[in-house]
């Protein structure tokens, strides 16, 4: 029971973060947006 115990554990480890590096790629995907449209407005 233990030894599944720690899995769980271990996975919920790698699921939060898996879940940290989505949300910077979301976040460098947005500021790469915000730079494309601020450099469009200066052309």
């Amino acid at each position: 029971m233990l030894e599944l115990k720690d899995e769980i554990n271990d996975l919920t480890e790698k699921l939060r973060q898996v879940n940290n590096e989505k949300r910077n790629v979301e976040d460098d995907r947005d500021n790469v947006v915000k730079q494309m449209e601020i450099t469009n407005i200066k052309l």
